[in-house]
């Protein structure tokens, strides 16, 4: 679910301010941004179910990785391109050319109901897009997309303990697992300078959205970003995109 820009021209997009409100906007999503998936399995406790046993605990094996495609905001008058990962392990999307619709641009903090979750989604996008060799393949990718699982389904900074989101273990996820654990701990050690927000429909999966903060690096606010300046921040954690143009056709 990390997100970046791959091609927009930004002084095209209508600005619009939404602080502390819904966006209505659509999503199109074509293909993944790294050339594939990675497929991970696991365990994870719904968020908003108390962990009381293994009873309460899912299993999921899945594809993890970036996926590209473009996002549409009401009041804009061309859809911008991007990247962006999954926030959820129980719902689902498919490819294609035509657009989602239904989504809303939520405030991070309105959507994850926890600073902690949303500062450190600020801080892994931040590592990300000041770091442009982390994120550039379908491997390290797919790590992202397991860190970014773990902060919203745990409370720890490892894929591998905890009580609410384990991958599974193996020689084959092993690495993986590792390099997520990696960017977990890089990411605490520096400041968040992007804000959160997330585009959310009911019954289908969420994507998870960041940009750029104007100032000083602070605690993630709960408005939502206008699409200029998502789009600068994606543009900044486009980074890896290098690595896009550098790989396969």
């Amino acid at each position: 679910m990390t997100p970046v820009l791959l091609r927009a021209a930004v002084g095209a997009i209508a600005l619009f301010t939404a602080a502390g409100a819904a966006q209505a906007a659509s999503v199109t999503l074509t293909d993944w941004a790294y050339g594939s998936g990675v497929s991970v399995e696991g365990a994870y406790v719904s968020p908003d179910v108390p962990a009381r046993g293994n009873s309460y605990r899912h299993s999921f094996s899945v594809e993890a990785g970036a996926f590209k495609g473009s996002w549409l905001a009401d009041g804009q008058s061309a859809a911008t391109d991007f990247i962006t990962y999954c926030v959820e392990l129980e719902e689902t999307f498919s490819f294609g050319r035509q657009a989602m619709t239904g989504y809303q641009l939520v405030g991070g903090l309105d959507y994850f109901g926890s600073q902690a979750k949303v500062d450190l989604l600020g801080r892994l996008m931040t590592y990300v897009g000041q770091n442009a060799s982390a994120v550039d393949t379908a491997f390290e990718s797919a790590a992202l997309q397991l860190a970014i699982w773990n902060t919203v389904y745990d409370k720890d900074t490892s894929v591998r303990s905890g009580s609410g989101f384990n991958l599974a273990e193996g020689r084959p996820l092993r690495a993986l697992g590792d390099y997520a654990n990696e960017l977990l701990l890089a990411a605490a050690g520096v400041s968040s300078i992007y804000d959160i927000s997330v585009l959310q429909r009911n019954g289908s999966q969420d994507f998870l959205m960041a940009s750029l903060r104007q100032g000083p690096a602070k605690p993630a606010s709960n408005d939502v970003p206008e699409p200029g300046s998502a789009a600068l921040a994606l543009l900044a954690l486009g980074a890896a995109g290098a690595g896009l143009r550098r790989r396969k056709a």
